[in-house]
């Protein structure tokens, strides 16, 4: 079994589908022009997809956070000044 179908079994999130396609066109790129495969790329699409996905991590990252920095704020408002209801 491959890793990615391990990975797909479980709840970790498993290597993207860009990332593979982006392997096989660099082997394939390698195998093809082995003097000239780095310099020369045609992954333009791969590359977008790349940046979206990031960009859409870093966004969910950064709601998570702001969740967690709310979370820790109102349960220290209750360590400061007891369960009694606070309004800001």
């Amino acid at each position: 079994m491959a890793n990615y179908q391990v990975l797909s079994k479980s709840r970790i999130r498993g290597v993207e589908e860009w990332r593979m396609e982006m392997y096989k066109f660099a082997s394939k790129n390698k195998r093809l022009q082995p003097e000239s495969y780095p310099d020369e790329c045609d992954d333009d699409e791969l590359v977008l997809e790349a940046q979206q996905d990031f960009s859409n991590q870093l966004r969910s990252l950064k709601l998570s956070c702001i969740a967690i920095c709310s979370d820790l704020n109102a349960r220290l408002m209750v360590i400061r000044f007891g369960n009694a209801s606070i309004t800001t």
